[in-house]
């Protein structure tokens, strides 16, 4: 309606709160499908012993927080290591820095990286396809078993 016409601005403002709701519910939705991934992320999660990957990202982590070079403590006098790229053991070195000892700590990283991708997901979602099939297809995502799996190993597939 038009500036000045008796009545636009009753319309305009049950425009604004109708908008500002329809925002309130989409962060709710997005909300709650992300905690159904964390959810079932952390309930799923079982203290296994580490495979190979997460024992060299570890000990990557570590020579990077004690020594600051990102060589293999088993050959501290090679040349720097090549076969992992660095980011992760990067960021797992910054979280040792920061007191982490125990393996559900760097756990948690990977539960909360897939958190943030589910999240991502039902925003990239919500603007394609409207928000109630955006939270049926990240719900499917993030209870995805694949993508639960990925979620409680120490790899670096979660950051990415």
């Amino acid at each position: 309606m038009a500036a000045g016409v008796p009545g636009s601005g009753a319309l305009e403002a049950d425009a604004s709160r109708s908008a500002a709701h329809a925002r309130r519910l989409a962060v709710a939705l997005g909300a709650a499908v992300v905690a159904v991934h964390m959810a079932m992320a952390v309930a799923s999660m079982s203290p296994r012993p580490a495979m190979a990957d997460a024992n060299i990202y570890l000990a990557l982590a570590n020579t990077l927080a004690q020594h600051g070079a990102y060589v293999e403590t088993w050959r501290p006098d090679s040349r720097p290591h090549n076969h992992y790229p660095p980011m992760y053991p990067a960021v797992l070195a910054i979280m040792i820095l920061a007191g982490a000892k125990a393996w559900s700590a760097f756990q948690a990283l990977s539960v909360f990286c897939t958190g943030l991708a589910t999240g991502f997901c039902f925003l990239w979602l919500r603007r394609r396809t409207g928000v109630w099939r955006a939270v049926a297809l990240s719900l499917l995502f993030g209870i995805a078993p694949a993508l639960l799996l990925v979620s409680q190993r120490i790899l670096s597939e979660p950051i990415f």
